[in-house]
């Protein structure tokens, strides 16, 4: 069982907190940052790969997002339209 403590995605249905607050989480946060771009069940190229505070701050900044956070790390997970379908 995955437990997370703070979860936003832009489906807002399943998230427990805004996006400005899951941003704040990345700018202060110690945790590991960790990306991945796609689908995790399609088994994306970039996959949980670690990336530098910048870099995950851009990436939040899109607005096709999850962004969850883990025991042990955050999680950016950034989506294309083409995703979607």
């Amino acid at each position: 069982m995955v437990i997370f403590m703070i979860k936003y995605s832009f489906m807002s249905k399943y998230s427990n907190c805004t996006k400005d607050e899951a941003i704040e989480l990345i700018r202060t946060t110690d945790k590991e940052l960790r990306y991945t771009y796609g689908l995790l069940y399609r088994n994306p190229t970039t996959k949980k790969v670690l990336v530098s505070r910048e870099k995950a701050l851009e990436y939040a900044s899109d607005s096709i997002v999850d962004i969850t956070e883990y025991a042990d790390y955050v999680h950016i997970n950034r989506f294309s339209s083409n995703d979607l379908f």
